[in-house]
Parts: structure tokens; sequence; C-alpha cells
């Protein structure tokens, strides 16, 4: 039997995906390179936004016109919310939820098995250049525009002894950059573990890797864990979504924090750090974000100075607190063109702050890992998260290399 599994969405997606995979091989799974070729095709998916639902839907239309006697069958976060639009689609054979997802390979093998947000089959090969471990899953937030908590439910943490044995084996692959990851990975608590303790036991793990996270919530971040990232076992890298940096919409949007208090985070990590890479994700066209609204965004983010803004336009997703108030009409939409223009507007000033920090953090030796060769090209991926290029050598893949830059990101020389 020939299956696939096709990944969309974040990080958490592309590791239970991956072990979803490795779950097939261990029941004697097939593995084609082409969908066209599987017997059955799994898509892992994302709800994120309303593009990603579209994209999800025109995808599984495609898969079955270009295999039209496969089994299709769905699972992830937009499996989990609308799991009966996608039944209603004849393209789909088969709907499994998230809390369902992690024994579909026992499932399709016709094996009965229990199931958790953890018990996914561990990696026995090596698939990728860096690898991703999961530590946690869930939610407990209710941010005004995030419908992820429907699809992922409440938080749960990994036990540290799951997380640590997983931690070995990646190591024993050759893994050398290994990325946290969940859905709110800084809310970990296990039996009084908090999330810095847990990076203070994978941080005495021996051997010659780093751990990166993937991305932390501000309130989140403690003085233990910026220290922790001048020990070298911790990258110097914190991706913080800010979402916005006017206060009255950061209100709206119940992130709960304040501007102020964001700025201290960024700062002490400075302090500590001066060369961090501190990135973000933010919002525009919240419902009733005005110009002025835009132009203190604008602001913070200049006093902030990002290595990295991730841009998304706001998307209305059913269920929500924001939903409900445009419903209710309480709160306005923005109109599409002041969206495209304030989208437009922020694109410079990401663009512009990445090349600040390239500039600030080069002609300094970095560690950093390299990615698989693709059109004869590579990409090494420093700690401080710079993507450079050079031409394909494919024994470098995966290797742990120490790095150097110019001022416009071009390698100037690297050694293992």
């Amino acid at each position: 039997m020939k299956a696939v599994v096709i990944n969309s969405g974040c990080r958490l997606n592309q590791y239970e995906s991956d072990a979803l995979e490795s779950g097939l091989r261990e029941l004697q799974f097939h593995i084609p390179d082409n969908p066209g070729d599987a017997d059955i095709v799994i898509l892992n998916t994302c709800t994120v936004t309303n593009k990603a639902d579209s994209g999800t839907r025109q995808l599984i239309r495609r898969l079955r016109r270009e295999n039209p006697a496969s089994r299709i069958v769905v699972t992830g976060c937009y499996a989990t919310t609308d799991k009966n639009a996608l039944l209603e689609m004849p393209e789909v054979d088969e709907v499994i939820a998230n809390p369902q997802k992690s024994s579909l390979p026992s499932l399709l093998a016709g094996l009965t098995t229990s199931n958790d947000a953890f018990s996914y089959p561990v990696q026995k090969r090596r698939v990728r250049s860096r690898a991703y471990l999961k530590i946690q899953d869930g939610c407990n937030k209710q941010c005004s525009y995030c419908k992820i908590p429907q699809a992922r439910g409440q938080a749960v943490s990994r036990s540290p002894a799951d997380i640590l044995a997983e931690l070995e084996q990646l190591l024993l692959l050759g893994y050398s950059e290994i990325i946290l990851t969940g859905v709110n990975i800084g809310s970990y608590r296990y039996a009084g573990l908090r999330f810095s303790g847990l990076l203070r036991q994978l941080a005495t793990v021996p051997g010659n890797f780093f751990v990166r996270i993937g991305s932390i919530e501000p309130p989140h971040i403690t003085p233990e864990i910026i220290s922790l990232a001048t020990t070298g076992k911790l990258a110097p890298f914190f991706h913080i979504p800010l979402q916005s940096g006017s206060a009255e919409i950061l209100k709206k949007m119940k992130r709960g924090y304040t501007l102020s208090r964001f700025a201290s985070i960024v700062g002490a990590i400075r302090r500590e750090l001066p060369l961090a890479h501190i990135g973000t994700d933010l919002i525009t066209g919240f419902p009733s974000e005005t110009r002025q609204h835009h132009r203190e965004t604008i602001h913070f983010l200049s006093e902030m100075q990002f290595a990295n803004i991730h841009l998304f336009p706001y998307s209305r997703r059913t269920g929500t607190f924001s939903d409900e108030q445009l419903t209710k009409g309480i709160w306005k939409e923005v109109q599409s063109n002041a969206i495209k223009e304030q989208m437009s507007e922020l694109q410079q000033i990401a663009a512009q702050s990445a090349e600040n920090y390239v500039k600030a953090s080069s002609e300094r030796e970095w560690r950093g890992v390299a990615e698989e060769c693709e059109n004869d090209r590579q990409t090494i991926i420093s700690e401080n998260y710079v993507q450079i290029g050079l031409p394909c050598n494919p024994d470098l893949a995966g290797k742990l290399l120490t790095v150097r830059y110019n001022t416009e990101g071009k390698l100037i020389g690297f050694r293992l």
C-alpha cells in the first residue's frame, strides 16, 4: 500500500506530518515521491486564516483530479474546526480531527491504538536538515481574532522524560539544530516544571547541537530563558508575536500585555544579547483600526528595530470575539484598499529592518546548519536566523558549521 502525507501550515504541523510519515514506514507503507502515485493521500491542514482554508479546498480538488482512485484523508486544524464542511466535499473520503491524528498510521493499517497529543511515532531516519520537537499542544489564551484554540483545545504539556528521550534519538540521527514547537510553548508546565526548567534540562544534554525556540509569547520570556541563550545551547533567537503597535488595538486583540511591557522584554534581551535575532508577527487591518492606529504601529516598530517581521492582513474567523463584534456592528471592518496600502508600507519597513539587522550582525562568527541543495544552490541558516547562500555541496547538508557573512548577508567563509 502506498501512502503520502502532504503538510500545510506551521512548524507543529510539520513535526506531526514527519511523524505520521515515519509511522507509515514502520507499518510497511511505501511513501511515493509523487502524490499522484499514492493509494492514500493524507492532507494535514492549517486554519489560521481564510486564505489557508481556501487553499486547502483548492488542493483537495487538485489532488482528486490528479489521482481519481486515491483515498483522500483530511486531518489537522481545518479538519477539526470545519469537519462537516469538508465532508460535504465529494473529493474527501475521510476526516480525522486533531485528537485522533497521531493514530492515523495504525488506523489506516486496520489496527486499534490509543492516542493523545504526544503519541506520535519517533523518527527513525533523517527527513530534513533541522529537526522539530513537539513539547506542548493547545492554548488557553483567547485572543479575539484567533481560531486555533478551537482547533487545538486546552493547553497540554509533554513529559520531560519523553522530550529528552526524543531529543537523544534526534541527536543519534545526526541533527545539529532542534526546533521546539507547539501551539504556545512558553506556557509549558508539567508537574510543576515550567518552560525555563525544561530548557535547563535540555541544555545539560551533551553533544554538538543547539536548541531553537520556535516562537514564544511575550509574558513567558524570563531572565532565566534570556540567560540560557548566552550559554550556546539555546540559539540567540526570539520570535515574539506583537500583533499591533497600537495600545488601543492591542487591548481589543486581548493579547494580555502592554506595549511598555513588550518593550521592556525586548530591552532585557538586548542588554544580555545585543545582536540576538528578535522577530515578530503583526496583523494589519484589525477591525476598527484607523490610520492613527497604523501610525502608532509604525512608530513602535521603529523603536523596536526587529530583525524580521511576519505580516498578515486581518482574517475574520468564525467563532472568535472579533467576529462577534463585527456581526453586532460594534466594530467596523477596515476597507480592503486601506489594508493593502498598510501592508505595502509595512512590507517596506520589514525589508529595511531585516537589512539593518544583517548589517549589524555581520563580520563575526555564528553557528549555522546547512540545508539540502536545491537547484545547485544551498542555504546555511545561522543560529541568529540569517539565511546565507552558497554553491551546492551535498556533503555539508545537515552539518553544523561556523560561518561569517558580510553586510549584504553573503558568505565570507565557513568551517566545520
